[in-house]
């Protein structure tokens, strides 16, 4: 790497630093202040909906049972945890 490359690399970490230490700097936010606030309001109900549809649609259940369902199914187990993986 020349040296251009290295400074802009160096010009970068020295950005990110800086922005991580302001971030740090500012006070913490609470889930009730985020959702009253308008900017933040749809992500954080989109994060919420996200979260209970992943629960509520039992794919946890299907990925836990998945090696014994896919074995029911006749796969055969050397390729039990790659259906898994695939599905």
């Amino acid at each position: 790497m020349g040296r251009k490359g290295q400074a802009a690399l160096e010009l970068q970490l020295k950005d990110l630093n800086e922005a991580a230490a302001a971030a740090q700097a500012l006070p913490p936010i609470k889930v009730i202040q985020a959702m009253c606030d308008p900017f933040l309001r749809t992500a954080v109900f989109l994060g919420m909906a996200l979260a209970a549809f992943q629960q509520l649609c039992g794919i946890n259940g299907l990925m836990a049972y998945s090696n014994s369902l896919f074995a029911e199914a006749g796969i055969a187990p050397q390729s039990l945890t790659l259906a898994s993986t695939a599905m």
